[in-house]
Parts: structure tokens; sequence; C-alpha cells
């Protein structure tokens, strides 16, 4: 499903008899979704599949839609607390934000050029989003995005300059302490 790239809700439980969905958790992007178009549904990107909409209704208030996949409120059920994912030409970013597509894989420098890393994932929080930096040794960094942080995105050249603030680091997990905790 690499197609699918952005996160667009997750389902949060069913409208009515006809299958429909209600999506929570919308990142606040334009969607351009159409009757017969695709999105991929599941509990990560890696494990979702391709489902075929038959209804689509966004505001700004709700996000609603059915599939072809899921004809009734029993055969939509079992997609409750699944993320929806969008193809990136299917999502209208404003100036404001970034599609979750645009900052994944972006290699991360501090403000004097030194490479801190790569953008693995992006939490989308109600406070402000977080941007996750995977380092060379596998351990991991979160990066709120605030402006004090985050200080120049170039989407294009695919690099973030950040401010690393000052504990930043030291919140970072390694991929020992990951061992450690399933032990």
């Amino acid at each position: 499903m690499s197609e699918f790239v952005e996160y667009i809700g997750v389902i949060a439980r069913t409208h009515g008899m006809n299958g429909a969905v209600v999506l929570v958790d919308t990142p606040g992007v334009r969607l351009h979704l159409t009757v017969g178009s695709n999105v991929a549904v599941g509990f990560s990107r890696e494990f979702a599949h391709a489902m075929t909409i038959t209804m689509f209704e966004a505001s700004s208030q709700f996000t609603r839609m059915a599939f072809l996949e899921a004809p009734s409120a029993e055969t939509a059920s079992p997609l409750i607390d699944q993320a929806v994912y969008a193809r990136a030409s299917d999502v209208a970013v404003s100036d404001e934000r970034y599609s979750v597509g645009d900052i994944e894989g972006c290699q991360v420098v501090n403000e004097v050029g030194n490479v801190l890393g790569t953008i693995s994932e992006v939490w989308l929080l109600p406070a402000n989003d977080v941007w996750v930096i995977e380092c060379a040794d596998g351990s991991t960094i979160p990066i709120p995005v605030i402006e004090s942080v985050v200080k120049n995105v170039d989407v294009v050249g695919k690099t973030i300059t950040i401010h690393l603030l000052e504990g930043l680091d030291t919140l970072s997990s390694s991929p020992d302490d990951v061992e450690e905790d399933s032990e």
C-alpha cells in the first residue's frame, strides 16, 4: 500500500445502516476524494488494505465515508479504530502544514549543518505534531513541531533544519531500551 502515504484520520464509529463511518483525529487537510476512488484502511500503512469509496462528506465539523467492501453497519464496525490513508495526490495541504509524506524520509540537520538523522515517523497530536528522528545508531529523538525548534523545511530538498532544544536528545530511545522493555 505504499502509494497511500497520507494519513487522513481514524475510524471512530459507524453512522447509519449503510456502512458509513465517521473519522476522528483528522489533520485538517483538504481532501480530493471522489466516489470510486481508493483509500487504504488499516492499523498501520504497512498493513492497510485498499478500499473503494462509495460516499464521502467532509466539513470543518466531520468527515464521513463509506466503502464498497463494507456496505452495512455490521461489515463496517470491524474497521473501527483503524486509520485511513489516501494518495498524496488526493490531499491538499495548506501553507502552514506539511503532509506526512512530505516529512517522512527528510534528513534532519542542526543549525550548524550536522546530520542528526532522518524523520521516520510523524505523530499528529492535539497541541503540536511531533516528528521522530531516527539516528544512525538506531536511537530516536522526538522533535516537537514548534517555531523554536523547526527552523527550515525544504520539502523539495528533503532537508529539515532544527534547533535542538537542551534535553530533547536525552528523550531519545535506543534499540537497547526496546530490548530491555520486552524482557
